[in-house]
């Protein structure tokens, strides 16, 4: 709208449709191509003001009516002005949104508004086209290293004795491919800034390559690097510069070199994080040691640099952390870092050289950076130097060595949160540590209850483990980390150790663990690293000082429903620890730091066998973990056709590949592996020896074995075709067959065969969620109740003989406790199934249930809760053929009677009712029946999410819920777990008025 003259600014009306479903999730909604109007505005904006690209700038030029933005003083009489022409009350009630609700949408337009302004749709786009020409030229390099192979064993040779020495030849080929792509980005960027030992070893080995034949396969990426030139020439400051690099790490690097995003866990730190770690360790430095950053005593090295911005941080004047009297020498002798990644090592030189340049002109290039793995410290190292042509790299290898000798005093930084490849068709896992895995059983693991290899292979306890070695007996460790570790049962054994270790433990809980669901999921608020991470987010300032009298751990945790700027601002206005509300906590003797357990659960019985902790008097002979396939779409659908030709598909493409392994890999990958432990071989199967399309195949590290022992998989067959439990109220067909599922637990022995009659109690430990417990009478899924733990009534030995699963102990100690000898193994089961839904017993032992297995007590009313768990665990085994909710409305019921009239795409779910499709609604839903929770959502929810058409975004497999027994049985299933969900509230009520103990 056109300005008036006194008007100091205008304004747009774009109107927007949104469904209730969008406006649950703002974040995605923005995203929409609802949204395309407003994205088509912004940038017509930005064609008349090309600052607008900038980020730094673009929210003081744009504002958006609803966002907690400060309003511009000389718009207060306007605004005023509106305010009282729309006073009238019986106008205000027709305000179609609150406040709350246009602040939220105006937050989460600002936050995709960066996406739109500038060229990282473009991008975006080319990351796509780099995929293909990365993959162009690794079919180049291959031919021509083949003709000369000499060159690339020497180059690979000199990168295992500067890196990592099982860097595999593919992530050498990914090393190059990475040189010649980006080169090109950063010259447009920074000029001749780039100079490095790395970039000048890789630069000698393209001009060698192009005098082999490699020229002109970036061709196609001309358009990318006159963009790129054009954003560099706009981004005069330092901060705009560095959103130039956030941008392109965000959308290209991440796009483009997927994989290696992935195996490092690669995410960019807000800023607001990097400087209050900053600011806080420099406050530790003073409180607990006497000194600062400017002490020429105090070195600091961040082991996983990234972008460099810790450091770039650190030394900008803007955080006034590093005086200029101290800069030059801080610069060139205190300051370290290090990183795997080649573009993050390229971007981290530059950004640190950079950000002390802007404060003094004559320094050279930032020297104290090497392209290696911090956590290979403790590995044997190869000794054969760097070879002729790749000299430059000893000075890489000088640098780690300098390093080593120098007195840390300050590590800080953000670990890799990934644990590696998500799928194995990735060929992508995390390089191995097996001295440094060693040594964290030795000092971290011994102490926990959990299996060994959780704890010794995360890159978090990982990286604590490093650092404390590097401070030896005095400093601080800063970091910004996965915070599971607080409160998981796998860390208890960390937990103890370092409150050993360290002399004060700071820890703030930024929560934002989205791997919750429902309220739960909406109370740990918003994601600090966006769409980096789903996991806790916590900051920790770990204190070593062998001469502190004491060791304390200091807790504090952000509150229920912050959004992620909120946060943010949070950690902003905290100048340092002293103004954090921490709270003193003493751990208990499991290690538990907050939500510590009932010391009284010890004393109940245990119901599963524990040959660690010596537990072997328990309530069952037998249980099992669910299954975990780690292949889902190919092994389980709704429709047995779909899943026959899935499984057929598979064993098809995985007996091609052994066949053409045997003939042309199988020697050559044994001279490879030489050396290698057999149970790691697989871990360097490439993506020549195996098909690597998802569309084809879906491996797993058992399967990768199969291969690797020459095993052919057997012909598709229909006994192998089973009914499982895979969700609540969810039952698909599994193909139950033990090559393809990665682990069956031990339900071969608790269903055997088709004909195989049993009923199972599921139940789950720290998952997140608040436990629940489920009956099925088929096999059940890991995450049915993630993970599952699976306790049976019976279970069968190799000749089908059945037997109770209810120990002989067991039964012995309900007879003599309630003097009953007609007590029998089926009143005890379903006695356990009451307990586990009694809401005095989920109360008073939350805490334990969330770490530790199962235990129960001896109740005075045994025979009534009995009787009642009987009667909720048959309604829930029941809920296909229960009574159904009965209050339905049908738009048409033309074409009642044609088979796809109850059809069901997808439901929607709107306040008492349910959408269930174009013809029906679901209506007076009563809302006690949403009261009914299994795994942290209700039944209906897990229906209404189950229940709908879903394509495999990796297999694109498609799976039908109509294709089971057609959308009728989905229609009836829907009104019976209504009506279930109702009779199951008011049975929980029941047994919850008896006593559990």
């Amino acid at each position: 709208m056109r300005k008036a003259k006194r008007k100091k600014r205008g304004y747009i009306i774009l109107p927007i449709a949104l469904e209730e479903s969008e406006i649950e999730n703002l974040d995605e909604a923005v995203n929409n191509t609802n949204f395309k109007n407003i994205w088509k505005v912004i940038k017509a904006l930005r064609s008349h003001d090309p600052s607008l690209v900038d980020e730094a700038t673009f929210k003081e030029k744009i504002k958006i009516f609803g966002s907690d933005d400060t309003s511009n003083p000389d718009d207060e009489e306007e605004l005023q002005k509106d305010k009282t022409e729309q006073s009238d009350p019986k106008q205000a009630q027709k305000t179609l949104f609150d406040a709350i609700f246009l602040q939220d949408l105006a937050n989460a337009v600002y936050n995709v508004m960066p996406t739109k302004l500038g060229d990282r749709n473009y991008w975006e786009n080319f990351a796509k086209k780099t995929g293909n020409i990365a993959r162009t030229l690794n079919n180049r390099l291959k031919i021509i290293f083949e003709k000369n192979p000499e060159i690339f064993d020497n180059f690979l040779t000199s990168l295992r004795g500067n890196i990592h020495q099982n860097i595999k030849e593919e992530e050498a080929l990914d090393m190059i491919i990475s040189h010649i792509i980006t080169k090109p980005i950063f010259d447009a960027i920074f000029g001749d800034n780039i100079q490095n030992p790395i970039a000048k070893a890789l630069d000698k080995m393209v001009l060698k390559l192009s005098s082999l034949g490699l020229e002109g396969e970036t061709k196609d990426l001309k358009n990318l690097y006159e963009s790129v030139k054009t954003e560099a020439v706009r981004a005069k400051s330092q901060k705009s510069q560095q959103e130039l690099i956030k941008n392109l790490y965000n959308t290209f690097f991440k796009e483009a070199f997927r994989k290696q995003s992935e195996k490092l866990g690669i995410v960019y730190t807000p800023i607001e994080v990097m400087d209050f770690i900053l600011r806080a360790t420099n406050g530790i430095l003073k409180k607990h040691f006497n000194t600062d950053f400017n002490d020429k005593n105090i070195t600091i090295f961040d082991p996983f640099t990234g972008t460099g911005s810790f450091i770039a941080r650190l030394l900008s004047k803007e955080n006034n952390l590093i005086s200029d009297e101290a800069l030059k020498e801080k610069f060139q002798k205190n300051l370290f870092a290090f990183d795997i990644v080649l573009l993050s090592y390229y971007i981290a030189l530059i950004n640190i050289t950079q950000a002390a340049q802007n404060r003094d002109s004559s320094l050279k290039n930032f020297k104290n950076i090497a392209l290696t793995d911090s956590l290979d410290y403790l590995e044997e190292k190869n000794d054969k130097g760097a070879f002729p042509l790749f000299a430059d790299l000893k000075e890489n290898q000088e640098i780690k060595n300098t390093m080593e000798k120098q007195n840390i005093r300050v590590i800080i930084g953000n670990p890799p949160y990934s644990a590696g490849a998500k799928s194995e068709n990735d060929n992508n896992q995390n390089l191995s540590h097996p001295k440094l895995e060693k040594l964290v059983y030795e000092t971290y693991g011994k102490n926990s209850t959990a299996k060994v290899g959780v704890t010794t292979r995360d890159t978090l306890i990982q990286s604590i483990r490093m650092a404390s070695d590097l401070l030896k007996d005095k400093g601080v460790v800063g970091f910004v980390v996965n915070g599971s570790f607080i409160d998981s049962k796998s860390a208890d054994g960390f937990r103890k150790c370092v409150a050993k270790e360290f002399s004060r433990l700071y820890v703030l809980n930024l929560r934002g663990n989205q791997r919750t669901s429902g309220e739960v999921s909406r109370k740990e608020g918003g994601k600090i690293f966006d769409s980096g991470s789903r996991a806790t987010v916590a900051i920790v300032f770990f204190v070593k000082d062998k001469n502190a009298p004491n060791h304390t751990i200091f807790y504090y945790e952000v509150d229920d429903y912050l959004k992620r700027e909120a946060k943010l601002n949070l950690l902003a206005g905290f100048e340092n620890l002293d103004l954090v509300p921490f709270k003193e906590i003493v751990p208990n003797d499991k290690g538990d730091w907050i939500n510590q357990r009932n010391e009284e659960f010890d004393k109940l019985i245990p119901l599963k066998r524990d040959k660690k902790h010596k537990i072997f008097d328990t309530i069952f002979d037998l249980d099992s973990n669910g299954v975990a396939t780690n292949r889902d779409p190919w092994v389980y659908n709704f429709s047995q056709k779909i899943l026959t030709q899935s499984v057929q598909k598979c064993i098809d493409t995985y007996n091609a590949d052994l066949k053409r392994f045997n003939e042309v890999f199988r020697e050559a990958f044994k001279q490879r592996t030489k050396g290698v432990k057999p149970a790691d071989r697989y871990k360097h199967l490439n993506d020549k020896e195996i098909t690597t399309d998802k569309t084809k195949i879906a491996w797993t590290d058992s399967l990768k074995n199969h291969l690797i022992k020459n095993t052919n998989l057997p012909e598709i067959n229909e006994e192998c075709m089973r009914l499982s439990l895979y969700r609540p109220f969810n039952k698909q067909w599994l193909y139950w067959d033990k090559d393809l599922i990665n682990r069956r637990g031990r339900f071969s022995k608790i269903f055997p065969d088709k004909s195989a009659q049993n009923v199972v109690i599921n139940t789950g430990v720290g998952n997140g969620k608040d436990f629940s417990a489920l009956v099925s009478d088929s096999i059940s899924d890991y995450s049915l109740i993630s993970p599952n733990q699976a306790y049976p009534l019976y279970y069968y030995d190799d000749l089908g003989n059945r037997y109770n699963a209810i120990s002989g102990y067991a039964l012995n100690l309900f007879r003599r406790h309630y003097q009953d000898d007609s007590i029998v193994e089926e009143e005890i089961f379903y006695y356990i199934y009451a307990i586990f839904h009694h809401k005095g017993y989920l109360e008073k032992y939350k805490n334990s249930l969330a770490k530790e297995a199962s235990r129960i007590a001896l109740s005075e009313d045994f025979k009534e809760l009995s009787i009642l768990g009987k009667e909720l665990g048959e309604l829930h085994l029941n809920y296909e053929s229960g009574e159904m909710h009965t209050s339905v409305k049908y738009t048409t019921l033309m074409n009642a009677e044609v088979e796809s009239y109850y059809d069901v795409e997808k439901m929607t779910k709107k306040g008492d009712s349910i959408l269930y499709n174009h013809h029906i609604t679901i209506t007076q839903i009563p809302k006690k029946a949403f009261e009914y929770v299994v795994n942290g959502k209700s039944a209906i929810d897990w229906v209404i999410e189950r229940y709908s058409i879903t394509k495999d975004k990796d297999s694109l497999i498609e799976n039908n819920p109509n294709d089971y027994a057609g959308g009728k049985y989905v229609f009836e299933l829907l009104c019976r777990v209504i009506k279930l969900s109702e009779k199951s509230v008011d049975l929980i009520e029941k047994i919850s008025m008896k006593r559990f103990e």
